[in-house]
């Protein structure tokens, strides 16, 4: 939690004076000015900073961040007058999303408890929508009514040295994981492995959000916690990449123009849709036969009952699945 001009120094009672005296005199050096009057420099076992209540280690606890009680009181009730109601704007949702979000320091769970309010907050038509509450938002929220308190402390202890981590995630349609540094390996799949069985492994997801990704890695319209990049039209790493990419329609020339400039290959949803213009250039970066997926009522289902999305304007629509190459055109 150290930032460029606000920060806390964490010492022993025997040498806090001295190492104050050190920082103070590497700040002046440097040339940075001390607000003297924002600063507290009387060593104190606990401190309030950006926000957060800071407890040092005692003989009977360990050092502890947690989130001061009048904040977790004012979000409990704002939270639970929100629920009362059958349909939330989604700016309002945003606000309490972001102000649970602001306490991960000191509540482990997080983001875990707001992965369906994200998801349907990306539903969202514009910030002045009202949302009507999905079961999975409403019981995200009411975990943090209900459960904040046994939850308000984390553990100031330095961070486990390691030298790998996996990551990995999972969704109803498919899986991946990721092993960092230096390995940087990649492995994903899809439950229903035929398109993937064919064309893949697919790495990253072009056109998704928080609640439809298929990836673990996957680029969004909005910013949210968990995506690799906004805008995937503006990524410039499709060429290093097996690209899953299901574009809203009006869209896919570009997502062409982009394959052939990068000379990627992907998988690209599309309509068979013989009267647009962009047909014949489709069928040329192609590398298979096109495979046809089931009617869009049963491959293109919404997030929320009362969300419209693009495939059912018309219902008889054929989509396809293309394996396109930049190359290959």
């Amino acid at each position: 939690m150290a930032y460029v001009d606000d920060f806390y120094l964490c010492s022993t009672k025997a040498s806090i004076d001295r190492d104050l005296g050190v920082l103070l005199e590497t700040l002046s050096t440097l040339g940075l000015a001390v607000n003297f009057e924002k600063s507290h420099l009387t060593p104190s076992e606990s401190v309030t900073y950006l926000g957060f209540e800071i407890r040092c280690a005692t003989a009977l606890s360990p050092p502890v961040i947690t989130v001061p009680k009048c904040k977790v009181r004012k979000l409990k009730q704002d939270i639970s007058r929100a629920l009362k109601r059958s349909f939330i704007s989604a700016r309002l949702l945003a606000r309490i999303a972001g102000r649970c979000i602001s306490m991960l320091a000191a509540v482990f769970p997080a983001k875990l408890k707001l992965r369906n309010v994200y998801r349907l907050l990306n539903s969202r038509s514009s910030w002045e929508a009202r949302l009507l509450w999905s079961p999975g938002a409403r019981e995200d929220l009411s975990w943090w009514v209900s459960s904040l308190d046994g939850w308000n402390g984390r553990l100031l202890v330095p961070p486990a040295v390691c030298e790998l981590q996996l990551f990995t995630d999972a969704s109803g349609s498919g899986w991946g994981a990721v092993l960092s540094t230096p390995s940087c390996q990649l492995a994903s799949g899809f439950w229903d492995q035929l398109l993937d069985r064919m064309f893949g492994p697919h790495t990253v997801d072009r056109f998704a959000a928080v609640g439809t990704a298929l990836l673990p890695t996957y680029n969004s319209r909005f910013a949210d916690p968990c995506s690799s990049g906004v805008d995937a039209l503006g990524q410039t790493d499709w060429g290093a990449e097996n690209n899953w990419v299901n574009p809203p329609f009006r869209l896919i020339p570009r997502v062409l123009d982009v394959i052939e400039a990068q000379r990627a290959d992907a998988t690209l949803i599309a309509p068979m849709w013989p009267g647009q213009p962009w047909m014949a250039r489709l069928r040329r970066l192609c590398t298979a036969p096109p495979i046809r997926l089931p009617p869009v009522t049963r491959s293109c289902l919404p997030l929320s009952e009362q969300q419209r999305i693009e495939p059912h304007q018309n219902r008889r629509w054929t989509l396809c699945a293309w394996r396109i190459s930049g190359a290959h055109g």
